[in-house]
C-alpha cells in the first residue's frame, strides 16, 4: 500500500512539473509550432556534431596557440642569452688581443726609436690587421700616438679607477655610443714605457653580425636612445620603453610584447654591465612575430575547416540515416491516427527493416487488440451501469463544472419532470428551480464544492411548477488531468414523502418522552448524591456502598437518556444550538468531575495533556460537555480497568484538535470507518462494558453542527484514539443543523 502510494505521489509530481514546464514554454513561445522529428533529430545530430567539434578543436586550437608562444619565447630567451655570451665573448677577444700586441718586439722598438713616421705606419696597419677603429699608444716620455678615428685625449679619462690590463664596455663620451676598451702596459715596461689601447665602437655593422648569428633582430640602447640596431625602420627609442625603464631599475632582464607600425616583436632586454657592475647600455633582442602568427593562423584555419568540413559530412549522413529511420515512423504515426480515429480493425505494418521499429510495431499491434478488446468489453459494462443506473431507486444527475446538466436518469426524470433531451446542457437553475420560502438552494450546496453525505432537503418547482421536497446529496469530482475525465457533480435525490413525514412524528414523540425521563432521573441523581455525601461522613459503610452504587445507576441512566434525547431531537430535527465564546478546558473539567465516579468504580483515571493558556471557541457548552462525557464514556467502557485514560487539546493552524484516547483492544479491523453509524458496538471485550452504541454519532452530530470533524482510530501502542476539530473563532459560524441520523447513517 505504501508503494502504491509513494508512486501515486511522484507520477502527480511528474504531471505537474510536466504542466509547470508546459505554462513556460507557452508564455516563452506562445505561437511555437510543432517540429518533425525528421528536423529535430538533424538538429539534435548536427547540434552534437558540431559541439563536439568545437569542444575538441577549441581546447586543441588553444593548446597548440599557447605552444607556439611558449616556442617564441624560449626562442627569444635564448637569443638573449646567446647575446650575452657574445658581448662577453667579444670583451674577451679584446683583452687577449691587447695582451698580443703589447708583447710585440716591433712595436717596442719602434717605440725606442724617434722615428714617429714609422710608427704611425705601423700602428695602422696593425690597426686595420686587428679590425678595431681605434689603436692608441700612450708614452710616458713623448706625446700620444692615435690610429682611428678617437683621439688619445678623449681615451685617458676612460682609464681612471681601472686597473691594467683590461676590456671593458665603456660609455664614449662624445658620441654616446657603446664600445670596448681595452688596455695593457707594454711587456717590456723599462726598456718601452708606454701603454697599448684599443678600442672596438659597437655600431651597425657589429649588430648586423650579432643578428647573423643569433638569427634575432640586435639593438643597443644607451641612456635611453637606440645607439646601434640590426632592426630596419627601427625607431630611436627602445620599442618598449615602459620595460626598458624597468630594467635600467632592476638590471633584471625582461621579455615582453611591442609593436612599430604594422610589425608586431617578442622583445626580450637585457641589461650590459661593466666590469664595476655598473649599467652601460640595454641589449635589446627583438623577434617579428608578423609573418609567424600569420602562418600559425592559416595553420588553425586549416585545421578548423577540416573540423567544420567534417561535421558537415556527419550532418549530412545523420539526415539520410534518419530519413531511412523516419519513414517507418511515418508509417506507424499514419497508422496510431487510424487508431485515433477509432478504427481498431486496421492492422499496424510491422516489417520495416529496422528491428527496433518492428518490434515497436509487434507491441503497437498489440496494444491495438488489447485496446479493442477493452473497448468492445468497455462498451458491454457501459450498457450494463447504465442500466443499472436506470433501475437504481434514486434520481441521479450529473452536472459539468459550468453547472450545465449532462445526465438525468428516468427516476430524475420522473421527480423533475423533465426529459433528458430537453434538460441536457441547460443551467442547473433553470431545471433545479427553488420553490418560494425555500431556506435552502441548490445553489448554496454547490458553491461550497465539497461533498455532502448527509442529505439535504431541497423545496423544488417541477416542470410543471408543482412544489416538490427533495433529500439530496452532491459529490464534487475533480477528475483527473492525465486522463479524460472532466470534474463535475453528482446530484443523488429522492421524494420526501409521507412515511417520512410519520417517522418524524415518532421521532418528536421519542424527544418528548425521553425529556420526560430527564427531570425525575435528575431529582433521583441529586437525591443519591446528597445521600451518598452525608453517608460518606458515617460509619455507615455498607449504606454509603449502596448510596453510590445508587448514584452511579442514576449518572448511567441519564447519560443514556439523554443520548435517546439527543438522538430523538435530531431525528426529530428540532436539535438547535445555543452557542457563545466558551473556555474548553471549564467545559473538560466539568465533564470530568461529572465522570468522576464512573472512573473511580473502575480504578481509572484522567491523563490531561493541554496547553496552559485558556483556548477560546463559538460553541454551546451543554452540547460540548455532552461530547467530553460520551468520549470518556466510550474510552471507560472499552478500556481495561486500573488504566489511564488520556486527554490531548492542541492547536493546529485554525483549528482545535481534541483526542481522547485507552489502552483498550481498540476497533475491530476494519470497522473503524463504522464507529459512529448508530447503534454500532465493537464487541465485547475483557472487563469492558456494552453500550446502546448512541454515544459516538451524537458527537459526530454534535461537532458536525458546530463546524467540525471527527475521525477514529487505533493506536500503535494497542487502544483507540477518538478525536474531534472545531474552528477557532469567537464569532459565531453560520447555522449547520444535523441531519437525522438514520439518513446519516445511509449516506456513509
Amino acid at each position: 500500500m505504501g508503494k502504491r502510494r509513494v508512486t501515486s505521489q511522484q507520477s502527480g509530481w511528474r504531471a505537474r512539473a510536466h504542466q509547470l514546464w508546459g505554462n513556460i514554454r507557452s508564455r516563452v513561445q506562445p505561437n511555437r509550432k510543432p517540429v518533425s522529428i525528421y528536423r529535430r533529430i538533424v538538429c539534435i545530430v548536427s547540434s552534437l556534431v558540431a559541439i563536439s567539434m568545437l569542444l575538441g578543436c577549441l581546447p586543441a586550437g588553444y593548446a597548440l596557440w599557447q605552444a607556439f608562444e611558449q616556442q617564441m619565447q624560449l626562442r627569444v630567451e635564448q637569443a638573449s642569452l646567446a647575446t650575452q655570451a657574445l658581448y662577453s665573448a667579444e670583451r674577451d677577444a679584446a683583452r687577449r688581443s691587447i695582451s698580443l700586441i703589447s708583447r710585440r718586439p716591433a712595436l717596442c722598438d719602434l717605440l725606442d726609436q724617434p722615428d714617429d713616421q714609422a710608427l704611425a705606419s705601423y700602428l695602422d696597419g696593425l690597426r686595420r690587421d686587428l679590425a678595431v677603429q681605434s689603436l692608441i699608444v700612450l708614452r710616458s716620455s713623448a706625446p700620444p700616438l692615435s690610429s682611428g678615428s678617437l683621439a688619445p685625449q678623449d681615451v685617458q679619462p676612460l682609464l681612471a679607477g681601472r686597473s691594467l690590463p683590461f676590456s671593458d664596455f665603456v660609455n664614449l663620451p662624445r658620441t654616446a655610443s657603446l664600445a670596448i676598451l681595452a688596455a695593457s702596459p707594454m711587456e717590456n715596461h723599462q726598456r718601452c714605457p708606454a701603454t697599448v689601447l684599443t678600442l672596438q665602437t659597437l655600431d651597425a655593422d657589429f649588430m648586423q653580425s650579432l643578428a647573423e648569428r643569433t638569427g634575432l633582430e640586435q639593438s643597443l640602447i644607451v641612456n635611453g636612445v637606440r645607439r646601434a640596431t640590426s632592426l630596419p625602420g627601427a625607431p630611436d627609442w627602445p620599442l618598449n620603453p615602459e620595460a626598458a625603464h624597468l630594467v635600467e631599475q632592476t638590471l633584471q632582464s625582461c621579455c615582453t610584447k611591442a609593436a612599430n607600425q604594422d610589425q608586431h616583436y617578442l622583445v626580450i632586454l637585457a641589461p650590459l654591465l661593466d666590469r664595476q657592475a655598473r649599467l652601460v647600455a640595454l641589449s635589446e633582442v627583438a623577434l617579428p612575430t608578423n609573418a609567424i602568427r600569420k602562418q600559425m593562423q592559416l595553420i588553425l584555419t586549416l585545421y578548423a575547416g577540416s573540423v567544420v568540413l567534417l561535421a558537415l559530412g556527419s550532418s549530412l549522413a545523420s539526415a539520410a540515416l534518419t530519413r531511412r529511420i523516419i519513414q517507418p515512423l511515418r508509417d506507424l504515426s499514419a497508422a496510431a491516427e487510424q487508431i485515433g480515429n477509432g478504427n481498431l480493425d486496421h492492422p499496424i505494418p510491422m516489417q520495416s527493416g529496422w528491428l527496433e521499429l518492428d518490434h515497436l510495431a509487434t507491441r503497437l499491434d498489440h496494444s491495438r487488440q488489447q485496446l479493442l478488446s477493452q473497448f468492445e468489453h468497455a462498451l458491454l459494462e457501459t450498457r450494463r451501469f447504465a442500466l443499472l443506473l436506470n433501475a437504481v431507486p434514486a434520481g441521479i444527475a450529473t452536472l459539468d463544472e459550468s453547472g450545465a446538466i449532462t445526465w438525468l436518469n428516468p427516476e430524475a426524470e420522473q421527480l423533475l419532470g423533465y426529459s433528458l433531451a430537453s434538460a441536457v446542457r441547460r443551467p442547473y437553475a433553470e431545471i433545479f428551480t427553488p420553490a418560494p420560502g425555500a431556506e435552502v438552494t441548490l445553489a448554496s450546496l454547490l458553491a461550497k464544492r465539497e461533498d455532502t453525505t448527509i442529505p439535504c432537503r431541497l423545496k423544488l418547482l417541477d416542470a410543471k411548477q408543482r412544489p416538490t421536497t427533495l433529500a439530496m446529496t452532491t459529490a464534487w469530482l475533480e477528475g483527473d488531468p492525465e486522463s479524460q475525465l472532466r470534474r463535475g457533480w453528482v446530484l443523488v435525490m429522492r421524494a420526501v414523502n409521507e412515511d417520512e413525514a410519520i417517522e418524524r412524528a415518532r421521532s418528536r414523540y421519542l424527544a418528548n418522552l425521553a425529556h420526560e425521563f430527564r427531570t425525575p432521573l435528575s431529582s433521583i441523581l441529586a437525591s443519591t448524591e446528597l445521600l451518598a455525601d452525608e453517608l460518606a461522613d458515617s460509619d455507615n459503610v455498607e449504606a454509603a456502598s449502596l448510596a453510590n452504587a445508587a448514584r452511579l445507576s442514576a449518572l448511567h441512566l441519564q447519560a443514556l437518556v439523554n443520548n435517546i434525547l439527543e438522538s430523538a431531537k435530531i431525528e426529530a430535527g428540532a436539535f438547535q444550538l445555543r452557542c457563545r465564546r466558551v473556555v474548553v478546558q471549564e467545559v473538560m473539567q466539568q465533564a470530568a468531575q461529572i465522570m468522576t465516579p464512573l472512573l473511580q468504580r473502575r480504578a481509572q483515571w484522567l491523563e490531561i495533556d493541554a496547553p496552559p493558556e485558556p483556548i477560546a471557541v463559538w460553541a454551546d457548552p451543554d452540547r460540548l460537555d455532552q461530547v467530553f462525557v460520551n468520549l470518556i464514556s466510550n474510552a471507560s467502557k472499552y478500556g481495561p480497568q486500573r488504566a489511564a485514560i488520556g486527554i490531548a487539546l492542541s492547536i493546529e493552524e485554525t483549528r482545535l484538535l481534541v483526542s481522547v484516547s485507552d489502552c483498550g483492544p481498540g476497533f475491530p479491523a476494519g470497522q473503524t470507518i463504522n464507529s459512529f453509524s448508530r447503534l454500532f458496538a465493537p464487541g465485547e471485550s475483557p472487563g469492558s462494558t456494552q453500550g446502546m452504541g448512541l454515544g459516538l454519532p451524537i458527537v459526530k452530530a454534535i461537532v458536525q453542527a458546530h463546524g467540525g470533524q471527527v475521525g477514529a482510530e487505533n493506536r500503535p501502542a494497542g487502544g483507540a484514539r477518538v478525536w474531534f476539530s472545531l474552528p477557532l473563532t469567537e464569532q459565531p459560524p453560520p447555522p449547520r443543523n444535523p441531519a437525522p441520523l438514520a439518513e446519516r447513517d445511509v449516506a456513509e
